[in-house]
Formats: C-alpha cells, structure tokens, sequence
C-alpha cells in the first residue's frame, strides 16, 4: 500500500535534526552539498490524518512517541456527551500500562491525562463529568467556536508535508545540477474539518509562510528553503495532488540561489475535485493551486541566462483549480513578476 504517514520524499537535505518537524525548522550546519545526475521518482503519498490531543494536564503521547488514536477507537462522534471507548488490542495495552506499570523504561515519554483514564476505564457519563467532551471538545458553530489545536499530523505525530520529491533545508554555497525528477502523486484525502477552520498546523516547529492550511495533500516535485547556491538543468513532471496543492519548484524563505534551465511539464492539482466540490473548501482546505514555479516572498533568485524567470523556465501542461500567484523574481523590494501558465479543471 501507499504511504500512509504524512509525509513521502526521495531524497532529503536536512540542517541538524530529524526533518519531521516543519519544512524549514532544521536548516543549520549544512553547506557545500553537491549533487550531479540523479533521478528521483515514484514517490506516493495517501497519509491517514491523525489529531494531537493536548489537554490541560499535557499533551498525549503513545509509548512508542506516537498519537492515541481516538478517532478509531471510540463509537460515534456526532454526540461527543455519548460517545464510549470501544479500543483496539494496541490502546487497550497502552491504557492497561498506564494503570499498572510506572517504570520510565518502559513508559519512556508516554503520558496520557486523567480524563483519558477515566474516559476509558470509568465510561462516558453525566457522574464521570463527560471526561471525553475534554478530550475533543464538541463543535456547534463550525466558523466560531474555539479552534481544537492538533488537526494536520499522521500517526507518529510528525509535521504532515505531503507528497516530495527532494527536499533541501538550510543547504548554503551548495550546487544541483541535472536533476530529474517525476512521477510524485498524493492521493490523500481533504484535511478533517473537525478541529474547526485552523489557519496551519500547530504541532511541531511550523512556519505558516511555508505550511498554511492543511498541508498533507500537497504534491512537490523540489522544495527548497533558507539556502543558497545553484540550481541548473532540473527537470520535473508528473506532479499530481488529488485534493491539494501541486507545484513544480517551491521557492520557500532565505533562498538566495541561482537558476538555469529549469523545464516543468504535468502539474495537476486538486484532480479529484470538481467545481462545486472547491467552492465548498473551508480552511484548513485551499483551493488546488498549480504551479510550475512558486517563488514566495523574502528570497532573493538570480538568473544564470537572462534577467526574469521567463528566460529560465520552460513549462507546459499546468493544471489546477487557481492561478499561481505573481511570482517574485528577485526580492520584495524589486519585484519581477511573472505569472506561470495555469489552466482551470473542469
């Protein structure tokens, strides 16, 4: 099966860190990464999302760092006064740890908050205080009521990302040249609106410049951020999202780099959504938005052949439910931009 974590990549330079956190949140102690000739396909992405549930007394962690995954393992959730646990072989071993063992060895970071206790162990009722309408507050008015924080992870709980081919972090004075990349695919579902319409995820160490909205239904073929060097020859197509974003090239913040025959082809975002299907896209979903090449703002991109990214950028066959957006070219402050070709699906 695909992957079902919330994100997939090919090839990954990271700064100092694990790269589950947010894209751009690790980007130190890495510089003079050369990279020649390399194709990367094949990537698939089908993440299964997940909630991080914070309560007042701390966050819930599993034994192996992971999510407690109530929303598979209680009954029904449209009246949250009635819902009951109903568990699976692996939470009941966790909650049973949680009564019976005190060992930090075994429990190592595993933490799970009273209510949840008393939810699984005491039940669901009006003389146990409703322990479960704490663990996922009920919501009346989708637009008003208090935004639950935790929507947009997988699982393990790591930073949801998508679909990517290569991913380059904090990589300063470094060169990419002759680069292929194609055939990556997301086909995961629209972001749960059950958490309320949340601008971008709280979870790990997020940057909303670069991860707004949810953002495990996106589909890059080479994202790069806080870095600096050349990027020459790179060829991407084939990018597919089936509910989200899609973009050739993302030009994330503090990228101060060079371009120089880039060629984009295929780009298809938000492919299983009609029209009437993205006019009734609340936040945290976006409209599908297509791009070849995504240059966002605060970076710096020279051209090695020419002054705009026209003279760098060959692109053909970029289809979503919205334009790409202007384009900065150079800097905030000298803007050069360029729209990107985008054709709207019917």
């Amino acid at each position: 099966g695909w992957m079902d974590g919330g994100s997939s990549y090919g090839l990954v330079i990271n700064g100092v860190g694990a790269a589950v956190v947010g894209i751009g949140a690790r980007v130190d102690r890495t510089d003079n990464i050369n990279i020649n000739n390399v194709e990367i396909f094949g990537i698939y992405n089908k993440a299964i999302e997940k909630i991080k549930f914070g309560l007042p007394s701390g966050t819930t962690r599993g034994i192996l760092f992971d999510a407690i995954d109530w929303l598979s393992t209680v009954d029904q959730l449209d009246d949250r006064t009635q819902t009951q646990y109903i568990g699976d072989a692996y939470t009941d071993v966790q909650f049973a740890a949680a009564k019976l063992i005190d060992s930090w060895y075994y429990r190592n970071s595993y933490f799970v908050a009273p209510e949840e206790i008393d939810f699984v162990f005491k039940g669901n009722t009006e003389d146990t205080g409703y322990p479960f309408t704490e663990i996922l507050p009920p919501r009346d008015d989708y637009f008003n009521d208090p935004i639950t924080w935790g929507c947009g992870t997988d699982i393990q709980l790591h930073s949801n990302k998508g679909a990517i081919g290569m991913m380059v972090n904090g990589a300063q004075d470094s060169v990419f040249n002759n680069i292929y990349i194609h055939d990556i695919y997301n086909w995961a579902d629209l972001g749960m609106e059950i958490c309320g319409p949340y601008a971008g995820p709280h979870l790990t160490i997020e940057d909303l410049d670069i991860q707004y909205g949810y953002t495990g239904t996106r589909a890059h073929g080479l994202v790069i951020d806080y870095t600096s060097g050349d990027y020459t020859n790179i060829r991407i197509e084939n990018i597919e999202s089936y509910h989200g974003q899609a973009n050739g090239m993302t030009i994330y913040k503090e990228s101060y780099i060079n371009l120089g025959n880039i060629e984009v082809n295929n780009i298809n975002a938000g492919t299983k959504l009609d029209s009437d299907s993205v006019k009734n896209l609340v936040e945290p979903n976006l409209i599908p938005m297509a791009c070849a090449v995504d240059i966002k703002q605060d970076t710096m991109v020279s051209y090695i052949d020419g002054d705009t990214l026209n003279d760098a950028l060959l692109s053909d066959g970029i289809n979503g439910h919205s334009l790409c957006d202007d384009i900065m070219g150079t800097s905030s402050s000298d803007p050069d931009t360029v729209h990107v070709l985008t054709i709207y699906l019917v």
